[in-house]
């Protein structure tokens, strides 16, 4: 079961310092010419910051058509027509987390609503997830 918007944004996901450290400087690159970078530009550089910001031993990422985490593999699939920060730091989140649904939201929503709050104002809540309007 999917847990609501309200048990996400209920108790902020405690984050680390080295975690905030790693996500911001990382966005300072991110964002520069995001405009102008290819899908599989901004997939490589996701995948950076998601093994910026994995424990040992790094999980595998690879390319797929939907984002989803393979616990047994510990492999990271990131959709290839689709580069989502938020979403490739949900599956990291269960990466970190294991399978539960309300951690993997809460580090994902609460450490992107800290890093790109400007991005997160520009997001809707549809059930547990964060899509454009």
């Amino acid at each position: 079961m999917y847990p609501t918007k309200e048990q996400i944004l209920e108790t902020p996901f405690k984050l680390t310092k080295k975690t905030l450290q790693i996500t911001a400087e990382w966005k300072k690159t991110y964002l520069k010419n995001i405009k102008q970078k290819s899908e599989k530009e901004k997939l490589t550089e996701i995948t950076t910051l998601l093994l910026s910001l994995s424990a040992l031993p790094k999980p595998c990422v690879k390319l797929g058509t939907t984002y989803c985490y393979d616990p047994v593999g510990k492999t990271i699939f990131l959709d290839k027509h689709h580069p989502s920060v938020i979403s490739a730091l949900h599956e990291l989140g269960h990466c970190l987390s294991g399978n539960s649904e309300l951690e993997a939201c809460r580090f994902s929503v609460w450490l992107f609503k800290t890093i790109f709050p400007e991005f997160y104002q520009k997001l809707s809540w549809v059930g547990h997830l964060l899509v454009k309007k």
